[in-house]
């Protein structure tokens, strides 16, 4: 839950903790509930997600996870939003995502308290 979405300028993002197996792969997710490009109008910003993968700190120089399939949803409302991707990830590319992942205007995903889930 991000509160008071509204309150994030663009390019300012919220991100997890990395999860995962200690000594292994881990990711974590960042969203920018601003955006990350350039929007003028508030109530049609465009809300960012990736994920990253962070890899094990044996493997800092060469690692590759091929073909890792991902799936984000927000809910908000009685709305819900989903986008699924198979992407792959090395030391050159450790992240994936939409830069504009939801179709409709932010607003309607966030709750009566500023909240977005």
């Amino acid at each position: 839950t991000i509160p008071d979405v509204f309150s994030f300028a663009k390019g300012v993002f919220v991100e997890s903790p990395p999860v995962g197996p200690t000594g292994s792969f881990q990711c974590k997710l960042r969203i920018y509930p601003g955006g990350g490009g350039p929007s003028t109008d508030l109530f049609n910003r465009v809300l960012s997600t990736f994920v990253f993968i962070v890899p094990p700190k044996h493997l800092k120089d060469a690692w590759s996870c091929p073909d890792v399939s991902c799936s984000m949803w927000v809910q908000g409302g009685n709305r819900t939003a989903s986008r699924s991707l198979t992407f792959s990830f090395s030391e050159k590319s450790n992240g994936g995502g939409w830069a504009g992942f939801l179709h409709s205007p932010l607003q309607d995903f966030v709750g009566s308290n500023g909240e977005l889930r």
